[in-house]
């Protein structure tokens, strides 16, 4: 694989990753448009992961009250911090459990070309939907369990590729009145726990062979150039909900599902 693919694949992850487009579709159709192997499943995670830095890196603070958190939840504490943990370990439990089930299918055939139309169009229209008719009052102190679980279950949904981890969540939020950057806010935040995963899983594929081999240089590059467009992604995602609506990212994405029915018939 060459650097100059590398860097196309840290740059679709890291800008894909927090806006709501969908980073699994375009890690999907970059080898595609360049004409490549698909990179595999292990570059697609070290991709994620090199966004892990930058959510954790952005939303610092908010990291650091989730570690608070954990602490007061065993300490048996009661604070705004030992709640926002609690959410987060809430909207994270259905997609573990729906992660578990992804094993016990064929990955592959969730990679088809045909999914992505369909994604796109259905979710692109949901976002579109929930921002224009979604209430914008509430924030993430309004938060409660049953609005975390629905967002985790939301969240879950997003295995399918195409579908937008980030969109879904933000779609679900702005469906219980949550405002824009709030909704972003709480995707960010709750991105944590499964980009750790995530990782997990591929630390897992290494061990017991199912992914090819990748140099470890590959490896590396495509963690910092993701990390660093992810950091960039999410200023920019938070500095353009304060004033303006999700409708550019719903036609680009109807316009994307678009050009890929157009492509595959």
């Amino acid at each position: 694989m060459t650097i100059f693919h590398l860097l196309l694949l840290s740059l679709v992850q890291g800008i894909a990753e927090f806006l709501p487009i969908s980073s699994s579709a375009h890690l999907i159709l970059v080898p595609v448009v360049m004409g490549e192997v698909d990179q595999g499943v292990l570059l697609d995670v070290a991709a994620h992961v090199g966004t892990l830095a930058a959510v954790i890196t952005y939303f610092w603070k908010d990291f650091l009250d989730l570690v608070q958190g954990g602490l007061d939840i065993v300490r048996f504490k009661n604070t705004p911090q030992r709640d926002m943990a609690f959410y987060i370990m809430i909207g994270t439990i259905p997609a573990i459990i729906g992660g578990g089930a992804l094993f016990l299918v064929d990955k592959e055939l969730l990679r088809h070309l045909w999914i992505l139309v369909v994604t796109n169009f259905t979710f692109s229209g949901l976002l579109w939907l929930a921002d224009y008719f979604g209430k914008k009052e509430r924030t993430m102190q309004d938060m409660t369990w049953k609005h975390a679980l629905y967002i985790g279950i939301a969240q879950t949904i997003a295995l399918i590729p195409g579908t937008s981890r980030s969109g879904i969540t933000m779609t679900l939020s702005r469906f219980l009145g949550y405002t824009r950057t709030e909704s972003a806010r709480f995707s960010m935040v709750l991105s944590i726990p499964i980009i750790i995963l995530a990782g997990c899983a591929a630390f897992y594929e290494m061990l017991s062979g199912t992914d090819e081999a990748v140099p470890l240089f590959h490896v590396i590059v495509v963690l910092f150039c993701s990390a660093l467009t992810g950091i960039g992604a999410i200023h920019f995602l938070m500095r353009w909900l304060k004033n303006y609506s999700f409708l550019p990212f719903v036609v680009y994405r109807f316009i994307l599902g678009a050009l890929i029915l157009y492509h595959i018939v």
